[in-house]
């Protein structure tokens, strides 16, 4: 039979009363006895057993012992009262401060033992911070000087504030206040020393932090227009060579910079409002820009413009369709180039192309279709029917339609074939005739140029029919039902022949 303190082996190593097992042997583990918990500064703060005749001494030596950071005076113990200590209305558990010395000092069952920490708080010192090399906290000596602790902490950097630095100082009292002096003086040796006490905090600035860094800006005809941080001796070459360089529309001879007044500048000095805010310098850069001796020496605050060439335009492109020699994109040679030199371009029309039905889709200003009257526009070249093409015109110029298309409210909505001469009325006739409700007074026809005319206009009595035309035939109020479908019928098969009929177009060309 053997007996093993599991602590003695896991703590020390100790194993004495460990014993070989054979087969059949029993390992029997008791249940604990007093339980105590040991918390805070110590190095294994957890849950621990106690067995008979250990005490205090043991707990500790269980916990590993103080950390560093323990306050090892007084340990801080919470008990809990025995059933028959206990009080109606009264705590269940009490608060004993134990002497850490007293090292046989007695535990029971449920105790919580706690070692508090000492404080954080440390006095010899003196901070600097700012604009030096290593700022931090340094170990007060007695005699210090605010010129030893600069050189202490690596020396100020080259755009250090001179003029002023702060110091923020604790009296005997604990009060706060702030001494402000000159830094220059004192690196220097020029004045009375400033020694330093304990806890002092050196603040030593940099001249950016109390003045905005100087910029300048570049916009217009440039490959990166934004702001830029001003550096002496720059000049407009170096600001465009930081942006990317011009664009290819920039004008050379009229760059312009934005100069803020001398005299808005020293305002705020005298007092007085000035009277001219910005001073507007017109600068050539010609051709030669980038190999020039000389260039135009930039100020702070400065804004260029680098304008663009006003006629500077890159191509301006519309597009021809249809029954042309050569249909594609074109582009416009200048800026009042008519319709009849565009279609000349691309070798005039073929003998199939619809004249009449030639129109122009323009999308400049959401205006749409516009109809022409192509025949009049080759014809006279340059006169009021030969319009001014504009970038992004769809010229379409169809094959001869053949056919005449009904629509409305009509028997039967149809296309029939085109005969020269034949009137409005026997196009309706030919699809059933006026359906009951029909508005005969709106009929209209839609030419395949895009206009539109009424039944009567300019007094005639009939419209005069041209191939490829539509008849629109309304109804005098809404449809429902039956009528509703067939209106929504008739529309689709429109567009279902509008679009048989640019596939036409398209496998043509």
């Amino acid at each position: 039979m053997g007996s093993l303190d599991l602590y003695d082996y896991l703590l020390e190593g100790l194993r004495k009363g460990d014993v070989f097992l054979r087969e059949g042997d029993t390992i029997y583990i008791p249940s604990r006895e007093r339980t105590v918990n040991l918390s805070g500064a110590v190095r294994r703060p957890r849950l621990f057993a106690l067995s008979e005749g250990e005490s205090l001494g043991s707990l500790l030596n269980f916990g590993g012992g103080f950390a560093a950071e323990a306050s090892v005076d007084i340990l801080h113990l919470q008990r809990i009262l025995p059933p028959g200590d206990r009080r109606p209305e009264q705590p269940d558990r009490i608060h004993m401060d134990v002497d850490s010395r007293d090292l046989e000092f007695e535990l029971v069952d449920g105790d919580r033992i706690k070692v508090s920490r000492i404080g954080g708080r440390v006095e010899n010192w003196v901070e600097i911070r700012g604009n030096v090399k290593r700022p931090g906290r340094y170990e007060f000596n007695q005699g210090q000087t605010v010129a030893g602790l600069v050189a202490l902490a690596g020396g100020p950097w080259q755009d250090t504030l001179l003029e002023r630095a702060l110091m923020d100082r604790v009296d005997e009292n604990r009060r706060h206040f702030t001494l402000d002096f000159n830094l220059g003086r004192q690196l220097s040796g020029d004045g009375d020393t400033l020694e330093l006490r304990v806890m002092d905090q050196l603040t030593i600035f940099s001249i950016w932090e109390l003045t905005d860094r100087a910029n300048v800006e570049i916009s217009g005809e440039i490959r990166k227009p934004g702001v830029y941080e001003f550096r002496e001796l720059s000049t407009l070459r170096d600001l465009i060579l930081k942006a990317g360089g011009m664009l290819e529309a920039a004008d050379l001879l009229h760059a312009e910079i934005f100069r803020l007044d001398r005299r808005s500048l020293e305002s705020r000095e005298t007092g007085e409002a000035p009277k001219r805010y910005v001073d507007v310098i017109k600068v050539s850069l010609g051709p030669d820009w980038l190999s020039s001796a000389q260039s135009f020496p930039l100020e702070p605050y400065d804004h260029v413009a680098i304008r663009k060439l006003p006629w500077w335009e890159m191509q301006r492109n519309v597009e021809l369709r249809g029954e042309l020699l050569f249909p594609g994109v074109y582009s416009l040679e200048t800026p009042v180039t008519r319709l009849s030199g565009v279609i000349m371009s691309a070798g005039g029309i073929k003998p199939t192309a619809d004249v009449l039905g030639a129109r122009i889709e323009r999308s400049e200003g959401g205006i749409g279709v516009v109809g022409l009257e192509l025949g009049e526009a080759l014809a006279n070249p340059g006169s009021q029917y030969d319009p001014i093409l504009v970038p992004g015109d769809i010229i379409t110029i169809p094959p001869v339609a053949h056919t005449v298309r009904v629509v409305g409210a009509v028997l039967f909505a149809t296309s029939t074939t085109f005969i020269s001469g034949r009137s409005l009325k026997e196009y309706v006739d030919m699809a059933g005739g006026f359906a009951e409700g029909a508005d005969r007074g709106r009929a209209h026809v839609v030419y395949p140029n895009g206009t539109s005319r009424p039944l009567r206009w300019f007094g005639l009595k009939e419209p005069i029919i041209l191939p490829g035309s539509t008849i629109v035939i309304p109804w005098e109020k809404p449809q429902d039902g039956d009528g509703k479908l067939e209106t929504l019928k008739e529309i689709a098969s429109i567009f279902a022949s509008l679009a048989t009929v640019w596939l036409v177009i398209d496998r043509v060309n």
